[in-house]
C-alpha cells in the first residue's frame, strides 16, 4: 500500500520539477524578447493605452516665465547672469484618448546634485520603495 501512495507522489514531483524548469525557460524567452523592445508611443508610434494610430509630438511644450513672455518648459536652469532652460520636455500625444508622455529632450544636461536631481538606482538591493 505504501509503494502505491508513494508512485503518485513522485510522478508528480517529478511534474513539478518539469514544470519548473518550463517556466523558467519561458521566463528566459520572454526577457529576451522584451529587450530592445520599446512599448512607447515615442517608439511605437501607436498608443499604448488606446491603441489608436494618430499622435501628436509637441517637440517644445511651453511655461511662462516670471515675466509672462513664454519659455521652454524644464526640468532645470543653469547659469548664473542668464539662466537657460536645461533638461527641456517634449510630448506625445494620442488624438484618440489623450493618453501623453513626456520626456526630456537633453537628460545629459541635467546637473545630479543629490538634493533637487538625483539618481533612483534600481540595480541597488538595498534601496525599498515603489521605483523599479
Amino acid at each position: 500500500m505504501a509503494d502505491q501512495v508513494q508512485d503518485p507522489i513522485a510522478a508528480l514531483a517529478a511534474r513539478l520539477a518539469d514544470l519548473e524548469e518550463q517556466v523558467t525557460s519561458l521566463r528566459a524567452q520572454l526577457s529576451a524578447a522584451r529587450e530592445g523592445l520599446d512599448l512607447t508611443m515615442r517608439g511605437q508610434g501607436r498608443c499604448r493605452a488606446c491603441g489608436g494610430s494618430a499622435i501628436l509630438h509637441a517637440m517644445t511644450v511651453l511655461d511662462r516665465t516670471q515675466y509672462g513672455t513664454p519659455a521652454p518648459m524644464a526640468v532645470a536652469l543653469k547659469g548664473t547672469w542668464v539662466p537657460k532652460p536645461v533638461g527641456t520636455f517634449e510630448i506625445y500625444l494620442c488624438v484618440g484618448c489623450g493618453f501623453t508622455e513626456w520626456y526630456v529632450r537633453d537628460p545629459d544636461s541635467l546637473d545630479v546634485d543629490g538634493e533637487k536631481i538625483k539618481t533612483l538606482d534600481s540595480e541597488d538591493p538595498g534601496k525599498s520603495g515603489p521605483y523599479r
